[in-house]
């Protein structure tokens, strides 16, 4: 288990990436790696708030891919509909599983409007 003075010094060490994720409009939210184990410098990373909520919420091979694309920190691309998430590797490749342009796909993630139902959810860097 971590104590206090453990968790400031993390959050101090770390600070750089937490203020980021304000900077990008996003929360940032503390995830334990291995879910079953406690809070400890060992088992613990910052991801994004929103990331953290679905990855409890969907099969394991879904929370591995979400994971792998949160750590790989590249942008990243969720189709998320109740409990069905689709990770797409990159804009362009949603794009065409959609078949719609860039240009239309930009305007769904920046007004956060559905598309059929599913909400699209870019993470990694812009």
């Amino acid at each position: 288990m971590m104590t206090k003075d453990e968790f400031y010094n993390f959050c101090d060490i770390n600070k750089e990436l937490i203020l980021s994720f304000y900077k990008n409009g996003k929360t940032p939210s503390l995830d334990r790696l291995n879910p079953n184990l406690n809070y400890s410098l060992d088992n613990i990373q910052i991801i994004d708030f929103d990331l953290n909520r679905i990855k409890d919420k969907t099969p394991e091979s879904i929370r591995k891919s979400v994971k792998a694309a949160a750590e790989a920190k590249m942008k990243k691309v969720l189709l998320i509909k109740k409990q069905s998430v689709i990770l797409f590797k990159s804009l362009s490749e949603l794009c065409n599983y959609l078949k719609i342009s860039k240009k239309v796909l930009s305007r769904y993630i920046k007004n956060g409007i559905k598309y059929n139902g599913y909400k699209i959810k870019v993470i990694g860097k812009e």
